[in-house]
């Protein structure tokens, strides 16, 4: 019995023990953010403003590119759909 209790007091002081394992949402806040998002890596136009001209036509250009890539996988599906409909459509005219 001894050894259930030392075993609990040792998980309940580790569980404590942590702040963020009381209060999540003040651990989350005071974090600092992490190196690549501290780092200014972001795309400025001559005036010191954020180019969004930029980021716009990039996120369009990704977009149509994923669209263009799930066209062409429901374009190939669709031709092995209609292929093997047409294959059983010759199997039951054939008998």
């Amino acid at each position: 019995m001894a050894t259930v209790l030392k075993q609990s007091e040792v998980i309940a002081s580790r569980a404590i023990s942590r702040p963020c394992a009381i209060e999540s949402g003040r651990c989350e806040a005071g974090r600092a953010p992490p190196p690549a998002a501290a780092a200014e890596d972001v795309r400025r136009s001559a005036d010191g403003w954020i180019d969004f001209e930029f980021y716009t036509a990039r996120a369009h250009a990704i977009r149509g590119a994923a669209i263009a890539r799930l066209a062409g996988a429901l374009k190939q599906t669709m031709r092995t759909a209609l292929a093997r409909f047409y294959a059983v459509i010759r199997a039951k005219r054939s008998r």
